[in-house]
This record gives C-alpha cells, structure tokens and sequence, in this order.
C-alpha cells in the first residue's frame, strides 16, 4: 500500500472518529433550540468561517486566484448539493421517521457512492467487496437497533438527501484532483451557507438566527468546531483514497456513538448491537483490505 493511501485512510478514520463524536454531541446540543433549521444553519456558517480563517493563515488562499470557471461550477456543486439541500431534507425527515430509521438510511450511503463510483469514477468492484458490503448493511441493522422498518415520507426525505450526499461525493472526489482539500472543504460551507440562509429568510427564519440566546451561541459555537475538524479531516482523507473505500470507513462513526452513549449516559448495548457492531468492524476492515484502490494490505497502524 502506497503512503499517501495509508495517509487519506488515516484521515477518514479521523473523521468518522469525529462524526461518531459529532451525533453524540449533536444529543444534547440541538435540544437548545427550537428550530432544527436554524441550528444548522447557525453552526454551519460558524464552521465556514472557521474554514475561510484557515485558507486566510495558509498559502491554500492563493488557489482561489488560480481556479478555472469549472473549478467554480464544481465548488458551488458541492455546495449546494452537499452543503445545503441534504441538511434540510434530513433534519426534516428526522421530525416525521423514527431516529433508528433514518439513521440505517443514511448509513446506506457507501452504497449509493460505490455504485456511483463506478461509472463515473472507474472504480473497480468485485464479488468480494460487494459481500463485505452486505456484511456492513446487515451489521448496521442490528447495531442501529431497527426492529421494523416502513416506509414514509420520513425517510423518502432522508434517503434523498442520503442521495445528495453520495453525488456530492462523487463531484467533490473529482474536484479534488486539482483543487486543494481546504479549499473545496471552505467552497461547501460558504455556498451551502448562503443556500440555508436564503431559505430562512424566505421561510421567516432569519430572525431566530440573529437574536441567539447565550446557551445557543454556546450551542453552535461547540458543534461548528466539530464539523470543522470533520470536513477538514475527510476532505483530506476523501483526495487520498477511493470514494467507496472512504464512505466505508466513515460507518465506524456509529459504533463510536454507541460507546459514547453506553460509557457516559449508562445506556446499555443489547447482545445483537454488540454483534452488530462487530459485523460493522469486521466489513470494513475487509473492504477497506480489498479495495479498488490497491489496498489489499492496508491497516491502520
């Protein structure tokens, strides 16, 4: 295995690391406020500020001098396909399903990225991984907890946006080629902000945005950083490795939450979660092994 793989593989495990932290977080945070759609957007646009603070303290800024007019259609791409829209039918679709169920569809996503993949990436897939990935979706179903699922509008909502988030990374694998982690990770908050604060302002929304209490500022100030570290980290991850192999190694991010949960709010862990989430390391370190990108001995040592 090459070092730059080992490196982009060392980077998405940071990420789903964060994103497990992240939904623990998120708990106790999106309780503060009232409106699920001003929370993200409210910590969203912290996190693109964040992000434009770092392209102002490196030399990545001067990229933005350089970019191509298809470089600028593929940032606002993202933004608007992966920054923006999935938040809101997400969030949306989390108030009309239950939790369990929107969180087995959106943990379906390497699915739909590897199928994309595929034909717009070249990437190779063989019975093998096709296996493993049956592996994770059926660990995932028992580490979720889902013991019935129906369908809604819910959930069509959540696996719309599950959808958007896969064709945003097949855009954002590609733009990556020539344009720098940092900067593609800033171009998906910044335009994915002003998508969100457009449509506050056409919803009558702005105005719980800019008269935040202390607890919520607190709120958004908190989860920002998170995403911070976790768009940094995965786009940086998502340059070195393959589109499929990366979103794989993302669903370790759910265990994380299980543990978290069990650790500090004494929730317990059934038998068939436990077994669940073995299934879910066991499918990735499988996949991650036998990967289209030449990975077949890949660890994370």
């Amino acid at each position: 295995m090459e070092h730059g793989e080992l490196r982009g593989l060392r980077y998405v495990l940071i990420a789903a690391m964060v994103s497990g932290f992240a939904i623990f977080a998120n708990k106790f945070f999106v309780g503060v406020y009232s409106d699920a759609f001003v929370y993200t957007t409210a910590k969203n646009i912290l996190a693109a500020t964040f992000l434009a603070a770092l392209l102002a303290f490196t030399n990545d800024m001067q990229q933005l001098r350089k970019l191509k007019r298809k470089d600028w259609l593929k940032l606002s791409s993202i933004g608007v396909v992966g920054g923006s829209i999935p938040f809101l039918l997400f969030f949306k679709g989390l108030t009309l399903t239950s939790a369990a169920s929107g969180a087995f569809i959106h943990k379906t996503m390497f699915v739909w990225v590897a199928a994309l993949s595929t034909f717009f990436l070249r990437e190779r897939l063989k019975l093998h991984h096709i296996t493993a990935a049956l592996l994770l979706l059926a660990g995932n179903l028992l580490a979720i907890g889902l013991n019935a699922f129906t369908v809604n509008t819910g959930d069509l909502m959540i696996l719309a946006a599950t959808l958007f988030w896969a064709c945003e990374t097949i855009i954002s694998k590609n733009a990556l080629k020539d344009i720098k982690p940092s900067v593609v990770a800033s171009a998906r908050m910044a335009f994915g902000s002003v998508v969100l604060l457009g449509f506050l302002g056409a919803t009558g929304r702005i105005g719980s945005l800019t008269a935040l209490t202390a607890p919520q500022a607190v709120a958004a100030l908190t989860t920002s950083a998170i995403l911070f570290a976790y768009v940094t980290s995965w786009y940086n991850g998502l340059k070195l490795v393959s589109a499929s192999t990366a979103t794989v190694v993302l669903l370790l991010g759910a265990p994380v939450t299980t543990l978290l949960s069990a650790t500090f709010l004494s929730a317990a862990v059934p038998t068939v979660q436990t077994a669940g989430i073995l299934m879910v390391l066991a499918g990735t370190v499988a996949y991650v092994r036998l990967s289209p990108g030449g990975t077949e001995h890949a660890t994370f040592a």
